[in-house]
């Protein structure tokens, strides 16, 4: 039931914000408020179909999966950073904790420094299996 809750909550929410945007891409953070880590975060615990998320901060995209509210994984980020070739495909789990530090080192080193972060919301590529459901925002939260 309290799922069932938290998604009216969530719809309700979307529903009345008044999001902003730049050719056609939703401003999330604007001047490092909020950070850019918890926008993302914000989206994907938004986001209950499967999608591609594009993350756009200045010259650099991070490309992901979302669905369930939780993060699959990693498509891709361009410019390329420091194990972000490593990372690229690779399903995320809570088993696997050096991974998700890394995920983390990477989101943060490529999309802390532009003065404004947006997203576009795409149609779902192939990733993974289906078995493979990621982890959830609200524990990549408590984790990093």
């Amino acid at each position: 039931m309290s799922d069932l809750n938290s998604l009216a909550q969530k719809l309700t929410a979307l529903a009345t914000k008044g999001d902003i945007f730049d050719h056609g891409a939703r401003v999330i953070s604007r001047d490092g408020v909020p950070s850019p880590v918890n926008a993302l975060l914000d989206v994907i615990d938004e986001t209950v179909l499967e999608r591609r998320l594009d993350f756009t901060a200045g010259d650099a995209v991070v490309s992901l999966i979302a669905a369930g509210r939780r993060l699959r994984g990693l498509l891709a980020v361009s410019p390329a950073s420091n194990g972000s070739a490593a990372l690229i495909g690779a399903t995320l789990s809570r088993q696997e904790p050096e991974v998700l530090e890394m995920v983390f080192a990477v989101l943060s080193e490529t999309l802390a420094t532009a003065p404004q972060l947006t997203v576009r919301s795409l149609p779902s590529e192939p990733f993974g299996t289906s078995g493979e459901r990621g982890i959830a925002a609200i524990d990549l939260a408590q984790i990093w």
